[in-house]
């Protein structure tokens, strides 16, 4: 007959410790999988789909802790684009670039203004991509608040 050891009690600070790396895991896979979705254009709430789900869960270290898209989009879209910005801050620091904007009523009869940075440096693929650094929506669409989003924008994206 074995005699079993008495189980000890799991003191605060272990019990601290171990959610706090649960939540850092949980963290980062929701981060992970929001930057990888937006950067293959896939709408996140593809991830609400029940064959995405399955997938996840069954084929995804730590994927069943993906929340839906309504919790992606509200907590961690934000963080992941701030990190996206400033990646494309650093990619277009001190690179000649080009500005590109162009001005469009939307539905209501707003203007509004698309703001497009490009380095005029080739890629890894061999092209000159263009990105968004901005999309400004004018009451009023002259030259003069056409090129104060313009400016504020290039200074915001440190050129």
């Amino acid at each position: 007959m074995s005699v079993q050891e008495p189980t000890r009690q799991v003191t605060i600070t272990e019990a601290v410790a171990r959610k706090s790396i649960a939540s850092s895991e949980r963290n980062k896979i929701c981060e992970d999988w929001v930057a990888t979705c937006t950067a293959l254009n896939i709408p996140l709430s593809k991830s609400d789909h029940p064959a995405m789900r399955k997938f996840l869960f069954e084929n995804v270290t730590n994927g069943g802790a993906i929340p839906g898209f309504h919790h992606l989009q509200e907590k961690y879209l934000g963080n992941v684009y701030l990190k996206e910005k400033e990646a494309l801050r650093k990619r277009l620091a001190k690179k000649p670039v080009a500005v590109i904007f162009d001005e469009t009523p939307d539905v209501e009869g707003r203007c509004v203004l698309n703001i497009l940075i490009a380095p005029l440096e080739k890629d890894e693929s061999g092209k000159i991509l263009a990105y968004l650094a901005d999309t400004v929506f004018l009451e009023q669409c002259n030259h003069s608040t056409v090129s104060v989003s313009v400016v504020k924008c290039q200074v915001s994206a440190g050129i």
